[in-house]
């Protein structure tokens, strides 16, 4: 809501302010990814399953949030700072997916 306000609250110039709008549209696919890794978060610790929950919890700034900066600022520059959030977030659920296909696999 306020991707125009925010840049000229700062005063920054006009290329900096298309940046900064750039950034924060593509920062916000991140949120329904977020959402979704806490609910299953959630899920996986409710059901006794702390460790799976655990796990992605701090594999998430352990592994996937500096793999995906690292990865996508030197593939696209600077747009990979603001698509290291959304792409880590889908990159955990898509190891929570891994882990429930194992664990279906398994039972």
């Amino acid at each position: 809501a306020l991707i125009r306000l925010m840049p000229r609250i700062f005063l920054v110039s006009q290329q900096t302010e298309r940046h900064i709008q750039q950034g924060f549209l593509i920062y916000g696919f991140s949120y329904p990814l977020k959402a979704l890794v806490k609910l299953v978060c959630a899920y996986y610790y409710s059901v006794k399953a702390h460790w799976i929950s655990n796990l992605l919890t701090y594999l998430d700034p352990l592994l996937f949030t500096p793999l995906t900066l690292g990865l996508l600022t030197s593939a696209v520059g600077e747009k990979g700072i603001w698509l290291s959030l959304p792409m880590s977030q889908a990159a955990i659920l898509l190891a929570f997916l891994v882990i429930l296909l194992i664990r279906k696999v398994k039972k």
